[in-house]
């Protein structure tokens, strides 16, 4: 936070059911009140921290519940790898806050083709996908519960589904979701190795 404050950049990507957890959105709220930009995806497997794109924090196992011990990755194809896997990332995750709202079809609008989703369609399917409330879309997204409601009835005139579920598969089916739940990270960080740490102790999420 106070490295925000400083104009550090921070790119963070989310895992969208921790939004849904008490104080999930409160403190995505914060981290974008000063400025950090932020995204979601519907399932974690990994965590990480890349600071100026010179070195990275990640776990010793993605799997273990032991979060105690980290390795420092220095430049190396290793480093390499997990700034590419990271910006892969960050192209699929859904833009979060303001960011959601000056994404292209943002505002809602189809800007063509009537049985198209507009980008904020595409957003609001993958957190309905994870199981987030239309509230924490609301918030999630930056705009109101009721466009939520809205979008929602648009999505489901345009799958022809009478039901979210029918919805979901509708969408599976017509590519508009993944069929398998995309790993995410969240991500990015400044350079010292305090505020390394404080955010590897920040659960679900990654940081470059």
């Amino acid at each position: 936070m106070q490295a925000l404050a400083r104009g550090v950049s921070y790119r963070t990507i989310y895992h969208t059911p921790a939004l849904v957890e008490p104080g999930g959105m409160e403190l995505l709220d914060q981290y974008l009140a000063v400025g950090e930009q932020a995204r979601s995806l519907p399932d974690v497997r990994m965590k990480m921290l890349i600071a100026d794109r010179e070195y990275a924090v990640i776990p010793t196992s993605f799997t273990s519940d032991d979060a105690a011990t980290r390795l420092l990755i220095r430049p190396s194809p290793l480093l390499d790898a997990l700034l590419l896997a990271f910006e892969a990332l960050w192209e699929r995750a859904t833009p979060l806050g303001t960011a959601a709202a000056h994404a292209p079809g943002g505002d809602g609008t189809s800007g063509g083709a009537r049985n198209q989703p507009t980008s904020r369609d595409l957003a609001i399917l993958r957190l309905l996908a994870s199981g987030a409330k239309d509230r924490t879309i609301a918030r999630a997204l930056g705009i109101t519960e009721r466009t939520v409601q809205r979008r929602i009835a648009e999505i489901l005139r345009l799958l022809n589904a009478s039901t979210r579920f029918q919805a979901g598969v509708q969408a599976i089916q017509r590519g508009w979701l993944p069929t398998q739940p995309p790993i995410d990270t969240p991500g990015s960080s400044p350079s010292l190795a305090a505020s390394l740490q404080t955010l590897m102790n920040q659960p679900k999420k990654i940081a470059l």
